[in-house]
């Protein structure tokens, strides 16, 4: 918190007062990038399927991203999501939404539903925190936003078993 309140030039009483604690402080943060994120994705022509729309929010979010290093990492060690939850509610309700319909049309125990949002979630929060640890620690290694986009959406929507039955490059 001294950190943050030298950074912002004000004193911490200040920035307690504002936010409370620590916690508030990371709630703030969290609920402003995912307002910015959701604005940028809300773009997206609705009319792509689902898929192409996908792999455009993924390189959309990776370029949000790029722009505001260490923010998705401090966001993920301070358990941000969590602390946004108690204002917000539930993250992850428009995937939730999206895997409902997915699993009520396929005639599928409509229980797995939650767990499968969540772990979709777990998947694309995963797979974006280790892409930026690779672009921070060596660029020229790193893929590039459209074919780590490319790359996730693959894995998303064709899962190992796609990968693993598509032909060796």
């Amino acid at each position: 918190m001294e950190q943050i309140a030298a950074e912002a030039g004000i004193t911490k009483p200040i920035l307690y007062r504002h936010f409370g604690d620590k916690t508030g402080l990371v709630a703030a943060v969290t609920l402003r990038y995912l307002e910015e994120l959701r604005g940028a994705l809300s773009r997206i022509d609705p009319a792509l399927d689902l898929r192409d729309r996908t792999q455009r929010q993924f390189e959309l979010g990776l370029a949000y991203l790029e722009r505001r290093p260490g923010l998705l990492r401090f966001i993920d060690r301070e358990l941000g999501f969590r602390a946004s939850e108690t204002w917000e509610g539930e993250h992850v309700s428009g995937l939730l939404q999206i895997v409902r319909g997915v699993v009520a049309a396929r005639g599928l125990d409509p229980r797995v539903a939650g767990p499968w949002a969540h772990g979709i979630a777990g998947l694309v929060m995963g797979t974006v925190l280790e892409w930026l640890r690779e672009r921070e620690a060596s660029r020229a290694s790193a893929l590039p936003r459209e074919e780590m986009a490319r790359a996730a959406t693959a894995l998303l929507f064709d899962g190992v078993g796609g990968l693993l039955e598509a032909p060796p490059p």
